[in-house]
C-alpha cells in the first residue's frame, strides 16, 4: 500500500464521527480501518484551513463508499467515491476503481475523464498512464473505427517516463495480454536504449524481457538468452562499482535458474571473495553441488558455519553431504550441533542416532535413546532405535523388550516400519540370547515380507538364518538350500560364501569348503575384526585336512584380528599343542 493509502487509513479514524453522521440511518458500521482496504498514493503536506476541511470531508465520502460498496449499494457508493476523488483527484487507485465503478453506472466519457484528469493532477507519477492504457485495453469501445487509445496511452507514457522500469513492465504485460509480441518486444528495444545508472532499472526490465522472450522455449533458448542478458549484463556492470551485493545476487539468481551456471557461480564467487555474503555463500553452495563440486560445497560450508553457527538449515545440508558421502564421522559433529545449538526437531534426534550408531559410537548412541524415549515415548521409529542401540551393546533384554513396543506402537501409527529388515533386525537380537527356535519364525517372517521387485533383500535372512542351524547343527540341509539360495540372490558375496564354505565344512566335505573360503580370503582386501571368523574357518578347514602349519597360520592371523575372540583364541591353542 502507498504512503497515502496508509495516511488515509490513519485519518479515518479522526472521520469517524463523519461517517457515523453520513450513515445515521446504515447498521453500524465497521471501524475504518476495516473499511478502507484501497491503496490510496502518497501523502499530501500537511493542509491548513479550507484545504484541511475539503480533505476530512473526502475521507468522510471515502469510508462511506467502503461501507455502501460493502452493502452493494454501488450507485450510492459512487456518489461517495467522487466525492474523495475531488478531495484526491492525483490518487491513482482511487481513481481507477472510481473509473470502474463509472463505467458500469454511468458512462465510459465519464470514466475516461477521471483517469484523465488523475494523470494531469499527477504529472510525476507513471501509474495514472498505465491505469488508462490498462482500462482501454480492458473496456474497448463500441465503436470499430476508433483508433487504438490503449497503445497511444502507453506510447505516451514511455515517452514523458522513459527511464521507469515499472512501466516498461507494466507496458509489457499490457502488450502481452492482447498478443502484441511485437509491441512488448519494441518496448523492451526502447528500454534497452535508455542510459540509466540504476541497477535495479535494469533488473526490473530484464525480468520483463523474460516475458518478451521465455527462457525456457526448446527451440529459441539461445536466440531469447542472447536478448535478454543484455539487461542482466548491464545491471551486474552497475552494481559492482560501487558493490551492490543485492543487485549482483539477483543477477547470479537469473543465472542459476537459466541455467547459466558456470556464469552464476562467477557472480556468486565474486560477491563471497568481497565480503563473505551469507546470501552468495548459500548460493554458490547450491551451484557446486549441481556442478558435481562438492568438496568446495563442503569447505564453503564449513567456513558459513563457523561465521554463522546458527543457520540451521545450512548445517542440515552438511550433514546430508556427508551422510550420502559415507563420511559418518565427519557428520557427526554437526549432527550433534542442530540438538545441542537448535534444539533439534524428532527428524535431527533420528539421524544423530543412525549417525552414532553407524560410527560404533554405541555408548553415546544409547545415551541418546533415553532421551528420546522421553521426548517421544509413543513414536515407534525412536523405541526401534533404541532396541538397535540396546542390541549393539549386547544388552539384549532391553533390545528385546524394544522390539515388541516397537511392533505394538507401529501396527497403529507407521506399520510401514513391519517390514522384512524389521522382523530380520529382531531375529538377528533373538539369535544373541540363543532363542534360536524364536529367532527361526522371525527369520521365516521376514522372507515372507521381502518385496517381490527386491529379492535380493531375502539373502540377508536366508544366510542369517542358514548359517544360526549351522552353529546349532540343525536342519543342515535347508540351512544348506537357504545359505545356497543367498549366494543365488548376491553372488560373490563373501559373507555368504563364508556361510556356503561352513555349510561343507559341517557335511564333512573338506575340500570344497577350503575351495570356497578360499574364495572368500582373496575377495578381502584389509583384513578387520570382523574377518576373524573367515580365517577361523579357513583354520578349521586346514586342520580337517592334516595341514597343521596352514592351520597354525589361519589361527594366529584370526586370533590377531580379534584378540577376544575366546573360541578362536581355544582353536589356536589347540593347534599348537
Amino acid at each position: 500500500m502507498s504512503e497515502r493509502g496508509r495516511w488515509w487509513r490513519a485519518v479515518a479514524v479522526a472521520a469517524r464521527a463523519a461517517v457515523l453522521l453520513l450513515l445515521a440511518n446504515a447498521a453500524a458500521a465497521p471501524s475504518a480501518k476495516e473499511r478502507a482496504d484501497l491503496s490510496l498514493g502518497q501523502i499530501k503536506p500537511a493542509l491548513t484551513g479550507a484545504q484541511a476541511l475539503a480533505m476530512a470531508e473526502g475521507l468522510a465520502h471515502y469510508a462511506a463508499a467502503r461501507q455502501l460498496e460493502t452493502g452493494g449499494r454501488m450507485r450510492e457508493a459512487l456518489k461517495h467515491y467522487l466525492g474523495a476523488l475531488r478531495a484526491d483527484p492525483g490518487n491513482a487507485e482511487l481513481a481507477v476503481h472510481t473509473a470502474e465503478l463509472a463505467l458500469n453506472y454511468d458512462s465510459r466519457p465519464a470514466a475516461v475523464k477521471m483517469l484523465e484528469d488523475c494523470i494531469k493532477a499527477s504529472p510525476d507519477d507513471s501509474a495514472p498512464c498505465v491505469n488508462l492504457a490498462r482500462f482501454y485495453a480492458t473496456y474497448p469501445s463500441d465503436d470499430p473505427f476508433e483508433p487504438d487509445r490503449a497503445n497511444k496511452a502507453l506510447t505516451d507514457a514511455l515517452a514523458r517516463f522513459p527511464h521507469d522500469a515499472r512501466l516498461y513492465r507494466d507496458a509489457v504485460t499490457i502488450y502481452l495480454a492482447r498478443n502484441l509480441h511485437e509491441e512488448a518486444a519494441r518496448t523492451l528495444d526502447l528500454a534497452a536504449r535508455q542510459t540509466v545508472a540504476d541497477p535495479q532499472f535494469w533488473l526490473e526490465t530484464g525480468r520483463a524481457a523474460q516475458q518478451v522472450w521465455p527462457l525456457n522455449h526448446p527451440d529459441l533458448k539461445e536466440q531469447h538468452k542472447a536478448r535478454v542478458n543484455p539487461f542482466f549484463e548491464k545491471a551486474l556492470k552497475l552494481s559492482q562499482a560501487p558493490p551492490q551485493p543485492e543487485s549482483e545476487l539477483a543477477v547470479a539468481r537469473y543465472y542459476l535458474l537459466s541455467n547459466q551456471l558456470e556464469l552464476a557461480a562467477t557472480v556468486a564467487e565474486a560477491i563471497n571473495k568481497r565480503s563473505r555474503n551469507p546470501d552468495a555463500t548459500k548460493l554458490l553452495v547450491r551451484l557446486y553441488q549441481t556442478l558435481d563440486r562438492e568438496e568446495a560445497a563442503v569447505a564453503l560450508l564449513e567456513q558459513l558455519l563457523k561465521d554463522t553457527p546458527g543457520d540451521v538449515e545450512q548445517r542440515r545440508l552438511l550433514v546430508g553431504i556427508y551422510d550420502r558421502k559415507e563420511q559418518y564421522e565427519k557428520a557427526v559433529p554437526h549432527a550433534e550441533a542442530l540438538i545441542q545449538d537448535a534444539g533439534g526437531d524428532a527428524n535431527d534426534y533420528m539421524n544423530l542416532s543412525r549417525l552414532l550408531l553407524l560410527t560404533h559410537q554405541t555408548d553415546k548412541a544409547l545415551q541418546l535413546t533415553k532421551r528420546t524415549l522421553a521426548l517421544f515415548p509413543n513414536n515407534p521409529r525412536f523405541t526401534l532405535q533404541a532396541a538397535w542401540a540396546n542390541r549393539a551393546m549386547k544388552r539384549y533384554d532391553d533390545s528385546l523388550r524394544l522390539y515388541e513396543k516397537t511392533e505394538s506402537l507401529a501396527q497403529a501409527v507407521a506399520p510401514d516400519l513391519l517390514n522384512d529388515s524389521f522382523y530380520q533386525l529382531w531375529g538377528d537380537a533373538l539369535q544373541g540370547m540363543a532363542k534360536f527356535d524364536d529367532a527361526a519364525q522371525k527369520y521365516q517372517k521376514s522372507i515372507a515380507l521381502v518385496p517381490q521387485d527386491d529379492p535380493t533383500r531375502a539373502a540377508v535372512v536366508l544366510n542369517n538364518l542358514g548359517y544360526m542351524w549351522l552353529d546349532q547343527g540343525k536342519n543342515l540341509d535347508q540351512a544348506g538350500e537357504f545359505i545356497q539360495k543367498a549366494n543365488q540372490l548376491s553372488p560373490k558375496n563373501p559373507v555368504y560364501l563364508d556361510s556356503l564354505g561352513w555349510f561343507h565344512f559341517k557335511k564333512g566335505n573338506f575340500p570344497e569348503a577350503l575351495k570356497v573360503l578360499e574364495e572368500v580370503e582373496a575377495a578381502i582386501k584389509e583384513p578387520n575384526i570382523e574377518d576373524a571368523e573367515i580365517f577361523d574357518h579357513i583354520g578349521q578347514t586346514h586342520a580337517k585336512l592334516g595341514n597343521r602349519s596352514k592351520a597354525l597360520e589361519y589361527f594366529k592371523k584370526a586370533s590377531e584380528l580379534d584378540p577376544a575372540a575366546s573360541k578362536i583364541r581355544e582353536h589356536y591353542e589347540q593347534a599348537k599343542q
